[in-house]
């Protein structure tokens, strides 16, 4: 052996020793494996086409020849994807004083922006609890241990729409360094219900139900990680606990201990997991299933389908509405399912379109308004810099001009359903308890996440030394028809899919509006 491959047995065993150090603690040793042969699997094609090109003019190369030239090229594509590795490591540690300032920043922000911040929680306990948590402070922590405690305060706001941005966790550093929960839960009745698996390894059968996490009560997790979430009511609370990444920070992004009952079964089993590369990878390709924000279908029985995933692009969505109801007119379609399910809201610009295809009568999504003049609001384009005299005013606004119907040809006339359920929120939600104080058709599904009476339209800011990335409501929005007692819209006809059907990917709700369909064009023949 030359001493050429002795230098790359020594370096590639280097390179793997690094690839191991730098990459223990975010992914699984079998995923380290598969980033560092990556490299070797990319140019062993066209080593090989060049190998066979040499060979065909009679230049035969010998084994350590070859594996010299996929050697090379495959040793900088490693050096290449370390040092991406330590680029995308997140600044690790914040000062205390530092941390101390972003808490005293955080809290004259809320106070400034926000049109009553201390609804559901007293300013003498708030204050406290900011003191109690400073006090709390090593004089250095990591910036995660920080995050946490910034979601806990203002979960104690129980606001949606004010707390730290989930961009900061979504942000590629961030999310690349850190293993997530390797499963997609659901909460029936406080109990943790696997309903998709993210792990390739260590897979629970759907349906599963968790008991204990790390020799925690499922109930007992449930209350800890619901002090790290800014809600409002149970269903959009529920809806966040089933995002992996609310269990990965309440468990520091450590390794999981899980115990189960299997489904159909009284059976327990425990088993230790976490989810690294690969479990991030599904989760991102299970969250872009939901990636178009609107789409529609013809359903059996000549039913038309509405997905409306996100409030946003008035312009484009204008489009898909002239086109949609277009096709509904020329097909002559007598019933429509708008499904609002996934929408966690947006511009709600985007509802009174809509309600001008769908309504007979002039609409409103909103009563009255309050809204908080503060620079902030000023900074994010909410008023002019001509308000700035007034900063620091509560404003209140009356809504009583309704929107009146435009000349629509392609106005709706048939029968029109809206599904819901705890990710409904926002605007999707005002859309919904419009849809229902107008009685434009009926509501099937369960209570929606967001209040008919909430805080909304959000000011962004950012915490100076941690630089987490932070939003806070600036106004109070009280829908038509809302009433102020932290309930959602509540569905004329409550359905939820059961743990079987979860288990069976069986769409309940779409179902029982189909055979309402059904029944109704039975008796009408």
């Amino acid at each position: 052996m030359n001493t050429k491959i002795k230098i790359s047995f020594i370096v590639s065993i280097l390179v793997l020793v690094i690839f191991y150090f730098a990459l223990k603690n975010i992914i699984l040793f079998e995923e380290i494996l598969f980033l560092y042969l990556i490299p070797y699997l990319l140019f062993l094609i066209p080593v090989i086409i060049f190998i066979l090109v040499k060979y065909a003019f009679k230049k035969k190369d010998t084994l350590w020849a070859f594996y010299l030239k996929l050697f090379v090229p495959s040793t900088l594509f490693q050096i290449l994807l370390i040092i991406l590795v330590f680029y995308f490591s997140p600044s690790k540690e914040i000062y205390k004083k530092d941390a101390v300032k972003d808490l005293d920043y955080m809290l004259k922000t809320i106070e400034d922006v926000h049109p009553n911040s201390y609804e559901q929680i007293s300013k003498e306990r708030f204050y406290s609890d900011v003191e109690k948590v400073k006090n709390g402070f090593p004089l250095k922590m990591k910036v995660e241990d920080f995050y946490r405690k910034v979601l806990m305060l203002n979960a104690e706001i129980k606001d949606g729409h004010t707390s730290p941005d989930l961009g900061y966790y979504f942000n590629s550093r961030y999310f690349f360094y850190k293993k997530i929960f390797p499963y997609k839960i659901k909460i029936v009745n406080d109990r943790i219900i696997v309903i998709e698996n993210y792990s390739y390894k260590c897979k629970i059968p759907i349906g599963s139900e968790i008991i204990e996490i790390n020799g925690i009560s499922s109930n007992e997790v449930i209350n800890k990680v619901s002090k790290l979430i800014s809600y409002e009511n149970e269903a959009f609370r529920n809806y966040y606990l089933s995002m992996p990444f609310s269990l990965s920070i309440w468990n520091n992004y450590e390794d999981y201990l899980i115990k189960y009952i299997e489904v159909n079964s009284n059976n327990y089993n425990t088993i230790e997991t976490n989810g690294g590369l690969f479990a991030k990878i599904n989760f991102i390709r299970q969250q872009m299933k939901k990636t178009k924000s609107f789409e529609f279908n013809i359903l059996r029985n000549n039913i038309g389908y509405i997905e409306f995933n996100h409030f946003n692009n008035l312009d484009k969505f204008s489009e898909f509405l002239e086109n949609t109801f277009t096709i509904i007119k020329n097909k002559n379609i007598d019933n429509i399912l708008i499904d609002i399910r996934k929408n966690d809201g947006g511009n709600s610009l985007l509802g009174d379109e809509l309600l001008q295809y769908i309504s007979h009568k002039p609409f409103k999504q909103f009563e009255r308004m309050i809204f908080k003049k503060s620079n902030e609001a000023v900074l994010s384009n909410k008023i002019s810099d001509s308000d700035t005299n007034k900063i620091g005013t509560l404003v209140e606004y009356s809504n009583s001009k309704e929107i009146q119907l435009r000349e629509n040809p392609l106005r709706f006339s048939g029968n029109c359903f809206l599904l819901v359920g705890g990710n409904t929120f926002s605007s999707a939600s005002s859309f919904a308890s419009t849809f229902q104080c107008y009685k434009v058709g009926k509501i099937i599904g369960s209570e929606t996440g967001g209040l008919t009476v909430c805080y909304g339209d959000i000011c962004s800011y950012k915490l100076p030394n941690s630089g987490i990335d932070m939003v806070v409501s600036c106004k109070k929005f009280y829908n038509t028809c809302g009433i102020d007692n932290r309930r959602g819209v509540i569905p004329d006809y409550i359905v939820q899919n059961s743990l079987e059907d979860e288990q069976n990917n069986f769409d309940r709700v779409l179902d029982y509006t189909l055979n309402i369909i059904k029944e109704q064009s039975t008796l009408n023949y």
